[in-house]
């Protein structure tokens, strides 16, 4: 089935959506403390996200500044080396 953008069915499909959303930017508590350097860094307008193949390993880093974290998903016999 198209849905045609601008339909009457595409417009109640997004009035549905819309039902009752309401968005609290900037309301979330702060699960994590800051750091001075990151701050600075990211008041650049630079997103800070952070690399590792050891996710646990990180959360002693980890600050509100960082907006992601990625870590290696594929599974290598023998890792030469973990960061």
């Amino acid at each position: 089935m198209k849905i045609e953008e601008g339909s009457p069915f595409a417009r109640r499909i997004a009035a549905f959506l819309r039902k009752d959303f309401r968005p609290r930017y900037g309301d979330r508590e702060a699960v994590t403390d800051s750091n001075a350097i990151w701050e600075k860094v990211s008041a650049l307008r630079s997103e800070l996200w952070l690399d590792s193949g050891d996710a646990e390993a990180v959360s002693d880093i980890w600050t509100r500044e960082f907006s992601a974290l990625t870590t290696v998903t594929t599974q290598v016999p023998r890792c030469p080396e973990s960061g």
